[in-house]
């Protein structure tokens, strides 16, 4: 098991040799390498916030900043719309100096300005026109800070891109989306929906245990502290190999046995109709 300098190391290495210009970093702040002696939160928070900058030597990157509410509400605001998917990511969207992208639900917070150009109507999070495929045009790491690598919501986006995906179908919500500037803009959101109340869960070790054999995750694990990271296309194109060779390559064995029956029972993929009214 590699150490925790050793990991920060190769991850500096990395950065040098491959010419790494971006990060995507998913946090858990209760799993992250770091403990901070700080008292207020706040402290604490910018304490996790300044070990990440040291991780990534000062590059850009981005953080998930998705916040659900557009599915019920059809609002989503770049400045009021909180981040419901970890303190630290919350913390940096509210300082000063982050920018936050304008797709509902799956909106990301980043340091520094990017080049993302993006389409509200109609709005693919996981499309070839999304952020996902902005980071795979780039030199990206994904690092997961205290996060496991099998949660990442790339999975996502390689289910979409993907020529083989049976087991998630397409809905459309419908809203606005105000922007930085309090501009209101029309959004449709194609959402990537899990059939209702059938079991779905993801073969998270053995993912996990795919990627270190393969050589492509380095990863650090103590004592339930944990920290990874991949280069990205490198992921992208591993995982996409895998997905198209098997459709259910993401999925565990109870998984691919409840959703195999229902899918050669109805000898297609899943669609909307199969478990919701359509509007």
């Amino acid at each position: 098991m590699i150490n925790l300098e050793d990991f920060k190391n190769t991850l500096l290495t990395t950065i040098k040799l491959h010419d790494i210009d971006h990060f995507l970093i998913h946090t858990d702040a209760l799993r992250a390498p770091f403990r901070s002696s700080s008292k207020t939160q706040k402290d604490i928070l910018q304490d996790y916030v300044t070990d990440i900058d040291n991780l990534t030597a000062g590059i850009n990157y981005s953080l998930p900043c998705f916040n659900y509410d557009f599915i019920k509400t059809g609002i989503y605001s770049v400045i009021d719309s909180e981040c419901q998917v970890g303190a630290i990511n919350e913390y940096v969207r509210r300082s000063n100096y982050s920018y936050r992208t304008l797709t509902p639900v799956f909106s990301y917070t980043y340091k520094f300005g990017i080049d993302f150009k993006e389409s509200l109507i109609p709005c693919d999070p996981f499309s070839k026109t999304s952020f996902f495929d902005y980071l795979k045009r780039k030199k990206t790491i994904l690092l997961h800070y205290g996060s496991e690598i099998v949660h990442s919501t790339l999975i996502h986006y390689i289910e979409r891109i993907g020529k083989s995906l049976l087991y998630r179908y397409d809905k459309v919500f419908k809203g606005v989306v105000f922007t930085s500037e309090n501009e209101k803009i029309g959004a449709e959101l194609i959402y990537h929906v899990r059939p209702k109340n059938i079991h779905l869960k993801y073969a998270n070790e053995k993912l996990r245990i795919d990627l270190l054999n393969e050589g492509i995750m380095i990863e650090w694990a103590q004592k339930g502290q944990r920290v990874s990271f991949c280069d990205y296309e490198r992921l992208v194109e591993f995982w996409l190999f895998k997905f198209n060779s098997d459709p259910y390559y993401f999925l565990d064995d109870e998984t691919v046995f409840i959703i195999d029956t229902q899918i050669q029972k109805l000898g297609r993929k899943f669609l909307l109709s199969d478990f919701e009214y359509e509007k």
